[in-house]
């Protein structure tokens, strides 16, 4: 499974959380396997940034190397959203003193993620500084993956402790605002803003540097979603809307990329 498809997976839980009060079935996450397979993830990151980093090239061939890596640096970047949106969805959810330890497991993951996140950009700096083309690229997926990150925690709600998950609290702050109003102007603009994200984070990407591993995070968070099951290979390939719904909202679509690109920076 793609990176994409998990940032696909924060988007419904953002709108679950957001607009049906918390309709989700808390008790169906796996929190073992989530906490394993993350872990296991991690470390496959870890020894990859490190092989990386100990590397000494020249310009051009730094360049190649940094092209042929791609899916680990994509996949940190990438899948960071749910891990960010998932983590601050489960901790404000009022559990019972015995899912204390459990929230701060969950919290714990994502902390971790923060810190492969740093190892890369780290490698990043480098390449942009140079102006590698490989680096550019993955600097603009870097910062497209912050700001959906901050439309997709705005679109949560405007609970006190989403502030400390947002990537640039300014800018949540005026998402949150904009999301205040009537609940047709707020459906109105989600559909819009997810006709941008279905583009953004398209089904049918290239393979993942962890697929099996992605399949079995997703797999431990999938079943909190009512009536969620496991997509076929061709559906996880489709957009999030149904052919004539993408139809009407293809045309708005590129204004709102446009929109989001010079509003958030």
């Amino acid at each position: 499974m793609h990176s994409n498809q998990l940032a696909r997976l924060a988007a419904d839980i953002a709108d679950r959380h957001g607009q049906t009060n918390l309709s989700l079935d808390w008790p169906a996450f796996d929190l073992e396997s989530y906490w394993t397979v993350s872990q296991r993830r991690l470390d496959q990151w870890r020894s990859a940034l490190s092989e990386f980093k100990q590397m000494d090239f020249p310009a051009t061939e730094h360049n190649r190397q940094l092209a042929r890596r791609r899916p680990i640096f994509e996949e940190i970047l990438v899948s960071e959203i749910l891990c960010r949106i998932w983590t601050a969805a489960y901790e404000v959810t009022n559990h019972t003193e015995s899912h204390h330890a459990s929230v701060a497991a969950v919290r714990s993951i994502w902390l971790s993620h923060l810190e492969a996140r740093m190892e890369a950009l780290k490698v990043l700096n480098v390449a942009v500084a140079a102006a590698l083309p490989a680096g550019l690229s993955l600097n603009r997926l870097r910062r497209k993956t912050e700001r959906w990150s901050d439309v997709l925690l705005a679109h949560l709600g405007d609970h006190a402790r989403f502030r400390n998950y947002a990537v640039d609290r300014e800018r949540l702050k005026d998402f949150q605002v904009a999301y205040q109003g009537n609940d047709n102007a707020r459906a109105n603009n989600w559909s819009l803003y997810m006709a941008s994200f279905s583009k953004a984070f398209p089904g049918g990407a290239a393979p993942s540097a962890n697929p099996t591993l992605n399949l079995e995070i997703h797999r431990s968070i999938r079943g909190i979603l009512p009536n969620h099951r496991q997509l076929s290979d061709a559906e996880q390939s489709r957009p999030l809307f149904t052919d004539w719904v993408w139809q009407r909202l293809e045309s708005t679509s590129q204004q709102m990329d446009d929109w989001l690109e010079s509003y958030m920076g």
